[in-house]
């Protein structure tokens, strides 16, 4: 073989190996990306819950004008998406936190290996603040 068909041929692989690397990446953002908007939509409906909780009278069930006994409901504080908490409930707000099975990304939007995606929402009477804490 002549050394031109030799360097085509090793361009070649280094192409298809570039073009796989680029591949991978690109997998593996949307899977981060995924895992964020499930954790945010999850957290979105627990806010909801909390918020019709706070609303409903004690003799409905709810917490008549307080988010103080609010649960989160055991079919749904574990998902395919991830895993979520109440950090407290109190009179006037309860804070949720949804931590995703999915590692994070770091503030240079890198992929970090050692934190998951995690967002915390903040319900109150007059509506929901979230926050992303990875």
């Amino acid at each position: 073989m002549g050394h031109q068909q030799l360097l085509l041929i090793v361009l070649g692989v280094v192409i298809a190996g570039v073009a796989v690397l680029v591949g991978i990446d690109y997998f593996a953002s949307q899977a981060v990306e995924s895992s964020r908007d499930s954790v945010i939509h999850d957290l979105n409906h627990l806010a909801s819950l909390a918020q019709t909780y706070y609303k409903k009278t004690a003799d409905q069930g709810g917490g008549g004008g307080s988010y103080v006994g609010f649960s989160i409901p055991h079919a749904i504080d574990t998902t395919a998406a991830g895993v979520y908490t109440i950090i407290y409930a109190r009179q006037n707000r309860a804070l949720l936190q949804g931590v995703g099975f999915e590692k994070g990304d770091d503030a240079f939007g890198c992929g970090d290996l050692t934190t998951r995606v995690t967002y915390q929402i903040l319900v109150e009477q007059g509506g929901t603040t979230l926050n992303k804490i990875y």
